[in-house]
């Protein structure tokens, strides 16, 4: 995971070769003048289940002005005719490692732990260097997915061809931290629209570690270490001020002495500012409740030991995975708790077929779906296909990678819908959303047209 933070050039080049890949892939119909009007066959909106028949999208500006369940479009739009087909909002994947290859995950993002030399030659000295693979660096709280992820990932075009438009990214790693995941827009053309929304979330990991106890420890830790610190910065600054009063007090030469000698007042040392630490105030973040935390938690006692983190620190809990959670349901529901569910669908639990993501939809529990990997997120629409022949409807399935992911992360007033007001982002299908035979015919990124297949 190379850090490209502190190279622009690098990230600049970068760039420019991913949206050149996508362009190559997609051509770009034509500068959008004036406003235009789009006629559909039928509009999954994914606001409240609203589903137009014969409708029409007016789009100015790459805003969505109107929807219309008649199609009425103005005398000066220019109109877009796509009576046979399906309109959909574009996909969101909730939860990816977009960007990240395994060839990567061995790659420093920062200086080497001085005492991982040493550690390395007495491997290297009883095992030979054959089987030797240096271990994947220590993810910690400050670091950005975004300073990390390949922005040339010749994916993205596949993804986009897919539907999918955008994505929350995070770093692949299975120990406790995952840094910071941002919100990507896989198509926007420059490196200040693909960084659409940064920071989104902190993640964490509780699911598969043999102790998670130790890791619920270990995190209660790291949240009780950055209150600490915000407090010594809080007693820094009043101690700050006291002496800065001071010194303007003992200074003001002008002010009326009084005819009794006052005793001096006890001289105030200058306070020693306490050393920054970029770990505490990312997690002061979290504890703020700006951003949301991502716990992957699978099992049962993962997910209960995400709760008490939750109880105890008063944060926006975001469980992903999640697998067992339909187990628990108003354990989540009392505590307004959300899932990021995937990239299962349907368990199989002592011979019983059960689709979890349906149990939580039911209990009322928020689910968003994901790939959780950085190649799936083109299988995503496989996925729900499967998820609707056991049990989900289309509406309910596209909900889960449009306009639920926006809402957990807080961008519904730009993604997740085809409503007045959003961005137009939307998908052209030939057909039913989620039917194995159907086909992305167009996406819209920003009111601009783009042709998705490859």
């Amino acid at each position: 995971m190379k850090r490209n933070k502190h190279n622009p050039i690098r990230r600049a080049t970068a760039m420019f070769c991913c949206m050149s890949a996508i362009l190559m892939c997609s051509v770009l119909f034509a500068q959008q003048e004036g406003p235009v009007y789009i006629k559909a066959k039928k509009i999954y909106t994914s606001d409240g289940g609203r589903i137009i028949t014969s409708g029409g999208i007016l789009i100015r500006d790459g805003k969505i002005v109107k929807v219309d369940e008649r199609i009425k479009p103005p005398k000066d739009a220019r109109v877009v005719d796509f009576s046979e087909n399906t309109i959909i909002p574009g996909l969101i994947d909730a939860f990816s490692h977009m960007g990240f290859h395994r060839e990567d995950y061995n790659v420093q993002t920062e200086p080497p732990n001085p005492h991982r030399a040493p550690l390395t030659g007495i491997y290297l000295l009883f095992y030979g260097s054959q089987q030797q693979q240096t271990p994947p660096p220590r993810i910690e709280p400050r670091f950005k997915a975004s300073n990390a992820v390949y922005f040339g990932d010749a994916s993205f075009p596949r993804f986009l061809s897919e539907g999918i438009l955008k994505s929350v990214i995070t770093i692949p790693t299975t120990n406790l931290s995952g840094g910071m995941a941002f919100a990507a827009g896989l198509g926007g053309g420059s490196v200040s629209a693909f960084e659409m929304a940064d920071p989104v979330g902190m993640v964490f990991v509780f699911a598969g570690a043999s102790n998670v106890m130790k890791r619920y420890g270990d995190l209660k830790k790291m949240f009780q270490d950055a209150q600490d610190y915000r407090k010594q910065q809080e007693k820094y600054k009043k101690d700050l001020k006291k002496y800065q009063d001071q010194q303007k007090k003992e200074s003001d030469t002008s002010r009326e002495k009084n005819d009794k000698e006052e005793p001096a007042a006890k001289e105030i040392q200058e306070p020693k500012e306490p050393k920054r630490n970029e770990n505490h105030e990312a997690v002061l973040q979290v504890l703020d409740r700006k951003i949301p935390v991502l716990i992957k938690a699978s099992k049962e006692n993962e997910i209960q030991a995400a709760l008490k983190i939750k109880d105890e620190f008063k944060v926006r809990l975001v469980l992903v995975g999640g697998q067992e959670a339909y187990k628990i349901p108003q354990d989540l529901v009392s505590r307004k708790v959300s899932v990021i569910a995937g990239p299962d669908v349907v368990l199989d639990k002592k011979g019983k077929r059960i689709n979890y993501i349906q149990e939580l939809l039911v209990s009322g529990i928020p689910v968003a779906f994901c790939s959780g990997s950085s190649q799936g997120a083109s299988l995503i629409p496989f996925q729900l296909a499967f998820a609707v022949q056991n049990g989900l409807s289309r509406s309910q399935a596209l909900d889960l990678v449009t306009i639920h992911p926006a809402k957990i992360f807080n961008l519904s007033n730009r993604l997740g819908s085809i409503v007045a007001g959003r961005d137009a982002d939307f998908v052209v299908l030939d057909g039913e959303p989620f039917d194995l035979s159907t086909n992305v015919q167009w996406i819209y990124i920003g009111g601009q047209r783009f042709f998705s297949q490859e």
